[in-house]
């Protein structure tokens, strides 16, 4: 009687199952890594507060030289509902800017000169809530950050009357000892201007924008 013998090659089975869990480390590795990733999004996502601003345009008599008025484009801004936001954290920008509110002076007669004075919206001081509301005026200038008070208004006014104005798409504001002819000066809003609140995240700088609308001409 002959015996056979049979033998086992385990080279190419070893060869399979290397594969097999190289192919499984390697599906755990991008499912940790996706989990990781998305877990991050989440957490970046939901810092970002749950709030609603409405943005209306409209115009608004400037005085800025004591007894000469001009109507200038405003945007009005109101917190409508949703989470209340600490001032520190939001910004408001015109084209990505700091924007600038004004606040009548409280006596205001020809002998003051800069009768509206510039002032900050939503400075860092207390919070933002339901019924909040600011007026954006103008955007930035370098002499606003060099501490000018006043204003210098040109285009076509109705120079002594706050209740009459011409053609308010051509009225312009310049900080004082700007050349008013210069349009690089001119800091009142303009159609396509785009007015912007946005949210940072004190956590890690990130950025969102809460609310945005464009200047038109009405």
């Amino acid at each position: 009687m002959r015996w056979c013998q049979i033998y086992h090659d385990n080279s190419a089975v070893s060869s399979v199952i290397s594969v097999i869990l190289m192919v499984a480390v390697a599906v755990i590795l991008a499912a940790v890594v996706a989990t990781f990733a998305l877990g991050i999004g989440e957490e970046t996502t939901s810092d970002v507060p749950q709030a609603s601003f409405d943005i209306e345009q409209g115009t608004m008599m400037i005085n800025a030289t004591g007894d000469r008025y001009t109507e200038l484009y405003v945007m009005s801004i109101t917190h409508t509902g949703g989470d209340e936001i600490n001032q520190d954290r939001l910004s408001v920008r015109v084209n990505g800017e700091q924007a600038w509110g004004v606040t009548p002076a409280d006596d205001c007669n020809t002998s003051d000169p800069n009768c509206d004075k510039e002032t900050a919206l939503w400075d860092g001081s207390g919070t933002v809530s339901s019924g909040s509301s600011v007026t954006v005026v103008h955007g930035d200038h370098p002499k606003i950050d060099d501490g000018s008070k006043g204003y210098t208004i040109g285009g076509d006014p109705d120079w002594n009357s706050p209740d009459g104005y011409e053609d308010v798409s051509k009225n312009n504001l310049v900080p004082d000892g700007t050349d008013e002819t210069d349009a690089s000066n001119h800091i009142q809003l303009a159609a396509g201007d785009t007015v912007r609140v946005v949210w940072e995240s004190e956590r890690n700088g990130e950025t969102a924008v809460l609310a945005e609308h464009e200047v038109t001409d009405a």
